[in-house]
């Protein structure tokens, strides 16, 4: 085999292994930017908690959203504001009228599966 073939080859396989290493680097990156995410929203839901319990500044845990690069209503799961809570009324009135049976049904029905 020729000098020049071999140094290709060489070439080639120097470049592969650069790539596979570049692109590996690049995956745990990623995986490293979502689980400091997933800390920072931890703190944040923290320290809402406690706030929201009355527990005093000085003994919180958790931390202040202070990072201005995390929009936390869009990147934090559970940190959204809930919707408004309905009363079983209202739930057992909208259940009933999506899913009660038409009065139009016969009362002998067979289903068969």
């Amino acid at each position: 085999m020729k000098q020049q073939t071999k140094n290709g080859l060489w070439a080639v396989a120097l470049g592969t292994i650069i790539g596979t290493m570049a692109a590996l680097a690049g995956n745990d990156t990623n995986a490293e930017q979502e689980q400091s995410i997933t800390q920072y929203c931890e703190g944040v839901a923290v320290y809402a908690a406690e706030e929201a319990r009355g527990v005093p500044l000085e003994n919180r845990t958790g931390h202040r959203d202070w990072d201005e690069s995390i929009n936390v209503e869009e990147q934090c799961p559970g940190m959204r504001p809930a919707g408004p809570a309905l009363n079983s009324q209202e739930f057992l009135t909208s259940w009933s009228s999506r899913y009660a049976m038409p009065d139009t049904a016969p009362a002998n029905q067979l289903v068969q599966f």
